[in-house]
């Protein structure tokens, strides 16, 4: 798709794409300690699709004759213009039964879906053979560096400008050069050391 029509995704997910039902907004992201790992661009479809099955799993055993719907969208940056590899999931808020009737369903547990996400990307890594058996089993490792499960976001049927806003959000740019807080190497948190460096990104992104 070129990238002067961009701007009209929302509308065209809207129009052709969504059924007028409840949306969920969920957003899953991985540790810290693993985020580096992600540059093998591979382990990011990878990670979309686990997260296709849990999503997928979630709203089957709650409604086992029922199917959800959801588009995901990978982001990998964050306003700390740090690698950050997120996923961001639209999702219908309940499932479609084999007569196309749509059922409301409690949203997936996010404590449970974080579980099921960490030992899902962990198996994953522990067979890439990009980690051991000793990070996973070393309790610091993750004291302070969780997977993280935020589903809170809600659209109800009849928005359909949410739904469209929502769209919009989902596709934007990897990070707005107005909104990155850039760090000095020695962790100045500065408005003058932010400017600064907001400045560097924008001239790297005008060289791209």
């Amino acid at each position: 798709m070129p990238c002067t029509r961009k701007p009209i995704y929302g509308e065209w997910i809207e129009e052709k794409i969504l059924a007028p039902v409840p949306l969920c907004h969920y957003v899953l992201t991985v540790p810290k300690v693993l985020r580096s790992l992600f540059h093998q661009r591979h382990r990011l479809g990878d990670l979309c699709r686990i997260v296709g099955r849990l999503l997928t799993e979630a709203y089957r055993e709650a409604a086992p004759a029922s199917q959800a719907g959801f588009i995901l969208f990978v982001q990998t940056l964050a306003n700390l213009v740090t690698f950050h590899p997120h996923i961001h999931a639209l999702v219908t808020d309940g499932g479609f039964h084999p007569n196309w009737v749509f059922r409301v369903l409690p949203p997936g547990p996010a404590e449970l879906l974080e579980q099921q996400l960490r030992r899902a990307v962990l198996q994953l890594l522990l067979a890439d053979e990009a980690i051991d058996e000793d990070l996973v089993a070393k309790p610091l490792n993750w004291q302070h560096s969780i997977f993280s499960v935020n589903n809170r976001v809600r659209i109800e049927a009849r928005d359909a400008e949410g739904r469209r806003q929502l769209a919009r959000y989902m596709t934007r740019a990897p990070f707005s050069v107005n909104e990155t807080d850039a760090p000095s190497r020695q962790g100045d948190r500065s408005p003058s050391a932010a400017i600064v460096g907001t400045r560097s990104v924008s001239r790297t992104l005008r060289g791209v």
